[in-house]
């Protein structure tokens, strides 16, 4: 499968054993093009959007906010990176934002080294909200996976969502 990532500043390709594991989309264009469809808006179920802060000044999303919005209208999927403190604060503006867009918070929301104090404070700010997500992938330690089950429930937490990583 494919995730589109939102890219504003150039469309991307990146393969691995000639399969596009990662897509990143300037445009709703770009996306067509790339897939062969005519008005992929219109005519394709999108599901999920991923977004990369490392490509993105997340704090300012004019740029992006037309794929929120589609993505609420739509009642779809944004798959974020939440590693730090601002972070968090930006997922509650965009669940604020844009009702109906559900958000899964990649990596249990951890920080660079997995601290689980970090972890659970991800995890307690989003557990109330149903439209909130986790993703497990690179998530070592079992206790940071077993905390999350314990707040969110089972059925709120996904694997591979943002990248199946295997160690």
């Amino acid at each position: 499968y494919i995730i589109p990532a939102i890219n504003p500043t150039r469309t991307y390709i990146t393969q691995y054993e000639n399969f596009d594991v990662a897509v990143g989309f300037r445009s709703f264009e770009d996306m067509s093009d790339y897939l062969g469809i005519d008005n992929i808006q219109d005519n394709y179920d999108i599901a999920l959007f991923k977004e990369h802060f490392l490509m993105n000044d997340f704090l300012d999303w004019r740029d992006r906010s037309n794929y929120y919005e589609f993505l609420s209208e739509n009642r779809g999927f944004l798959l974020i990176h939440c590693k730090d403190n601002v972070r968090i604060e930006y997922v509650k503006k965009l669940l604020s934002c844009f009702p109906n867009m559900n958000i899964i918070i990649a990596h249990l929301g951890r920080d660079t080294y997995e601290k689980p104090d970090f972890i659970a404070k991800v995890i307690d700010t989003f557990k109330d909200s149903e439209r909130v997500l986790f993703d497990l992938s690179t998530i070592h330690n079992i206790e940071n996976i077993m905390y999350a089950i314990s707040k969110v429930g089972s059925n709120r937490i996904l694997y591979g969502s943002d990248f199946p990583f295997e160690y």
